[in-house]
């Protein structure tokens, strides 16, 4: 099975997690997913209407891009996610991550982010890290964590994530900048 292949068999728990975020913040206007996937939450937030951009390796993203790369759009986003991206690139891509993060997010853009925490484990993960070492460093870029939004949005997700509810909740950090 492809990666790809692995990535499709979320996408209803995809759809269901994206509607959560939605539900819980309302529709945005635009929205940026950060290593997109299958793409699943950009067509599913284009059919409500919202201007949607994924970015991933794999071709079903509407730009295709390494994220150990850095990239800027040049535009800025209302909603930006990323969502269990970070423990796949290399330790050293992380800076350029969160840069990546930053140039899209304007004043009063949230960012839903999770990633593998320390021991997690999973297929290709190369930077499992503690929420405190991303806190930083998007803090450095003036990107603030939002504890009980996070707590929020990790209640809604144990009841409405599906089979992504094994770890999504507990991965789960909310910002804004």
């Amino acid at each position: 099975m492809t990666t790809l292949e692995t990535l499709k068999r979320h996408d209803e728990d995809n759809k269901s997690v994206l509607m959560s975020i939605f539900a819980l913040f309302g529709v945005p206007n635009s929205m940026l997913d950060i290593g997109s996937g299958s793409n699943v939450m950009v067509q599913t937030a284009l059919k409500l209407g919202v201007d949607a951009i994924g970015i991933d390796l794999h071709q079903s993203a509407d730009i295709q891009h390494d994220l150990n790369d850095p990239i800027d759009l040049n535009r800025k986003f209302d909603l930006v996610l990323c969502i269990e991206v970070a423990e796949h690139l290399k330790p050293e891509s992380a800076d350029i991550l969160v840069q990546t993060i930053a140039n899209h997010m304007h004043v009063g853009s949230k960012l839903i982010f999770t990633s593998a925490l320390p021991g997690q484990g999973g297929d290709n993960h190369l930077n499992e890290q503690n929420p405190v070492y991303w806190r930083s460093k998007l803090h450095d870029k003036k990107i603030s964590y939002q504890r009980a939004l996070t707590a929020e949005l990790a209640l809604i997700w144990t009841y409405t994530a599906g089979a992504l509810a094994n770890w999504l909740p507990a991965n789960l950090q909310v910002f804004d900048s």
